[in-house]
């Protein structure tokens, strides 16, 4: 769907939008006095957000489908034409490297993005709660 467009023109808006709605829920997070409540809902916006990302790497692949109907070289005769040759390899080369550049940016979200929501969920679930002075006997 998205094949002649660069990845970065498609995912720059919506990572900037991301970050907007990001900076608006923690604003509005900042009342919220449970630790534990606070770090579901940026685990849920992340969650989201991740999954947004990732349709649209999705349409960004090449369809396999059109790799398969390139066609194999049958024999010699098939590929000593320079020009089908050229355009053969060609063809191959650019779903080759659409592809490479969805992982790419797949690996990077889910290390930095999604993988740093789930560290600070889990790290928010496994701190100890804080003493409060107030519910201790005098």
């Amino acid at each position: 769907m998205f094949i002649d467009i660069q990845l970065a023109y498609i995912l720059l808006p919506v990572v900037l939008f991301w970050v907007a709605v990001s900076v608006v829920m923690r604003l509005r997070q900042t009342k919220e006095s449970d630790a534990a409540r606070r770090a579901w809902m940026n685990f849920k916006l992340t969650a989201i957000a991740s999954a947004t990302l990732l349709v649209i790497l999705w349409f960004a692949l090449p369809s396999t489908p059109s790799l398969s109907t390139f066609g194999y070289p049958k024999g010699l005769g098939d590929v000593s034409d320079p020009r089908r040759l050229l355009k053969y390899l060609q063809d191959y080369n650019r779903a080759v490297v659409r592809t490479t550049e969805v992982v790419q940016w797949l690996l990077f979200l889910f290390v930095f993005g999604f993988g740093s929501a789930l560290y600070d969920f889990l790290r928010t679930l496994t701190k100890p709660p804080a003493a409060n002075p107030a519910d201790s006997p005098p």
